[in-house]
């Protein structure tokens, strides 16, 4: 498998940033565009964190996550709603940090 992140990446709609932002308990300010946060090479989907909800105990990550190879304009995509993967690192300092369920390594892999 390659090192590093992987290249692909993905815009939203101001319409979806608005939304995104106007959430309860929204987080951070979203951006409308980023990279996919998984390593290079991996199987399955792209995604990036778009917005958290910090919901104490149920805190949710909104994910915007398509198909398309690397380096190729993603046509569709699709904004979804997950828990994070609370895989714990091995020094158990930290989580995984992507969407739980997710294909492929953990971010500390």
């Amino acid at each position: 498998m390659a090192t590093g992140l992987c290249i692909a990446a993905a815009a939203i709609t101001a319409a979806e940033i608005e939304r995104l932002d106007n959430l309860p308990d929204a987080a951070n300010e979203t951006v409308d565009a980023d990279g996919c946060q998984f390593k290079a090479g991996h199987t399955g989907r792209h995604a990036w964190l778009a917005q958290v909800q910090d919901g104490g105990e149920n805190t949710t990550g909104w994910w915007v996550m398509w198909d398309a190879p690397a380096g190729t304009d993603p046509s569709t995509y699709e904004i979804v709603s997950a828990p994070f993967c609370e895989e714990p690192d091995p020094d158990g300092i930290w989580t995984c940090e992507h969407p739980a369920a997710h294909e492929g390594p953990h971010r500390f892999d």
